[in-house]
């Protein structure tokens, strides 16, 4: 589908993750940081999203931003995205079934416009399965 548009466009791909699940998913063990990010997490999680979004977005117009997340997560997208100064947020989710789907976009969807100052957009689809 082409709308006959060429739009220049900065794209952020943020990605919240929680550790132990990344630890787990990966294999890592010993101690590690619930808060700061770990590098070997954020070599895998940056050349998956790479891999993921180089079919839709030149490379150069990408800037990926990883983070170890604790808490509400619709807080954190809405402070970023203020710093940023966001026109858009599109948000995707993991969840798999309707209900997780709606919970979880319902920490950033719920924001007063006055605090986040952009469009809010919910992606839904299917996720690939997680590789290690």
């Amino acid at each position: 589908m082409s709308f006959g548009l060429s739009v220049r466009a900065k794209l952020t791909a943020l990605h919240l993750y929680w550790p132990p699940t990344q630890f787990d998913r990966l294999g890592l063990h010993g101690v590690r940081s619930y808060t700061d990010p770990d590098p070997e997490v954020t070599k895998v999680l940056t050349r998956e999203l790479s891999e993921r979004l180089s079919s839709a977005f030149d490379p150069e117009s990408v800037r990926i931003r990883l983070e170890p997340h604790m808490g509400s997560i619709g807080d954190r997208i809405a402070m970023l995205a203020e710093e940023d100064r966001a026109d858009l947020v599109v948000v995707g989710s993991h969840e798999r079934d309707a209900v997780g789907r709606i919970l979880s976009g319902f920490d950033l969807a719920r924001r007063p416009s006055s605090r986040t100052r952009c469009g809010r957009v919910r992606a839904f689809g299917r996720s690939p399965p997680n590789r290690r």
